[in-house]
Formats: structure tokens, sequence, C-alpha cells
């Protein structure tokens, strides 16, 4: 009886460590994208993404490797589980302005509800560091399997070549492409902000995955902005347990960036939007 059992226990044991063994080794599909381009790789669970781009990469300079970004499906249905309860909530709320008979906050809210419903989004893990740093951080280097289940990759790689304009939405009148450069100000002027905007402060997301909560206004434009760090091990954070710093980003919008104009009397909305935009993506 007891040597039965132990035949029985020992298979089972057999049985599960293959069964994980299996798993760990189980290839990964990557597909790179860029601009101009698609090509699909399979790969070792166990390699690096520095490991990959070794091999397949001869010349670093033609890529930009800050707006770089590993997507994951996993991560991405993540992403549309929040984008869906963000659009209940926009939802509510104009209900509720047009109840107490504010018909053009109710406005306001659709158009955002509308244009947040239809915009492309990926989840991604942003690389953020240049390509000779990429295999010395850890952080920034992660194997092709992590956690197990996922499996299916994106690599998404702008070309240097190729400028992605930057872009203000939000609470404006019409979404707006403005060139690398122009000074927030000016950019803010021309997108026109509809009268519910806040116009105290903007998001700024950057092509990196760090989101900048940042002065907008003439009179608090000497104030610190807060700068909301990418964290590539930990990609989705609850916007609650954001941890930010005191920073000094350019006063001129960069490559990349997305403005984003939120709606007052809505912090907590106005910043799971910005978590949003940060996963917008690049190409389709």
């Amino acid at each position: 009886m007891m040597n039965r059992m132990f035949q029985t226990l020992v298979a089972g044991l057999l049985i599960v460590s293959f069964s994980a063994l299996a798993q760990q080794h189980h290839p990964v599909t990557l597909t790179w994208k860029t601009a101009t381009s698609e090509h699909n790789y399979t790969i070792n669970p166990n390699a690096t993404l520095g490991d990959f781009l070794a091999q397949q990469v001869n010349d670093p300079t033609v890529y930009n490797w800050a707006a770089s970004r590993l997507v994951s499906d996993d991560l991405t249905r993540q992403v549309e589980r929040e984008r869906t309860a963000v659009l209940a909530e926009l939802n509510l709320q104009k209900q509720s302005a047009l109840s107490s008979g504010e018909s053009e906050r109710a406005a306001a809210l659709n158009d955002i509800r509308s244009w947040l419903a239809a915009l492309p989004l990926a989840g991604s893990h942003f690389i953020g560091v240049p390509f000779y740093q990429l295999r010395a951080h850890k952080n920034f280097n992660p194997q092709m399997q992590l956690p197990k289940q996922r499996t299916q990759l994106t690599l998404v790689s702008p070309k240097t070549q190729n400028v992605i304009k930057a872009e203000v939405v939000g609470a404006v009148n019409s979404p707006i492409l403005v060139e690398p450069g122009t000074d927030l100000v000016t950019a803010l002027e021309r997108a026109q902000p509809n009268p519910h905007a806040l116009d105290s402060r903007v998001w700024l997301i950057k092509q990196n995955g760090t989101v900048i909560h940042m002065p907008a206004a003439v009179y608090n434009q000497n104030q610190a902005a807060v700068c909301y760090r990418h964290e590539t091990a930990l990609p989705w954070i609850d916007v609650e347990q954001w941890q930010g710093i005191d920073c000094w980003p350019d006063e001129a919008v960069n490559e990349g960036d997305i403005i984003f104009v939120g709606l007052k009397n809505a912090v907590n909305l106005n910043k799971r939007i910005s978590q949003l935009l940060k996963h917008r993506a690049i190409f389709q």
C-alpha cells in the first residue's frame, strides 16, 4: 500500500516537473515592428532582449531606443480592462453633468470618452535606455518570457529618421499635432483648451513612458513639475501607488510627447487617462 502511494506520488511529481520544464522552455514568438517593416522570430524564452538585439542590430544608431518598447498580450489585456473602467467612469460623470444641467461639461466628457474609446493601445514595457546600456541594465533587459505565460511579444522600434510629432489631446477643441521644439504655452494656445479644461497643469507623457504633471499657467510656471518614471519591472501600477519626484522638464515639447489637458474637478480620472496614454500604440 505504502509502496503504491509512493509510486503515485513520484509519478505525480514527474508530471509536474516535466510540465513546468516544458513551460519554461516553450519558445517565444517575437514580432519586431518598425514604421516600414515587420519580421517574426522564434526565440528561446531564457534569452534576454539584449541577447536578441545583439544578434540582429548592426547599426544601433538607426533606431530610437528611447521610444522602443516591448509589447505583450497579457499587459495589453490589463490596459484594455482599465480603459473599459475609465470609459464607464467618463459616461457616469457625463450623465451626472446632464442631470445637473451642465450640458457643456457633459459634452466635454463625451468628447474625451469618444476619443479615448478609439485610441489604439498596446501594453508596453518601455526600454528607455540607449542600446549600449541595454545589456548592462538588468531591469531594462528582461528574459523573453516573464511571466511564463507571456509567449507573444512585439518589439516596437521607431527609426531615428521617422520624426514622431508631439500631440495635444484631452479637453481641447480639437487634438493637434505639434512640431518638436514648440514651447508648451504656444502648443496649448493652438489646441484651444475648452472652458472645462484644467488650466493650471497638464500631463506630459514622454516617449520612454515617463509621465510628468507640469505647470501650464503663467502664475505657476516657476513651480516644480512632478515626474512619475516608468518602472520596467512594474509596467502597470495603480495610480494611487504612483510615487513622483520633483523635476524641471524642458518648456519645449519634444519628439513623441503627448500633452494631455485634463478636466477640472477630475484629479483621479485625469491621472488614470494619463496612464492609458503611456500605452498608446506608435504603429498599427
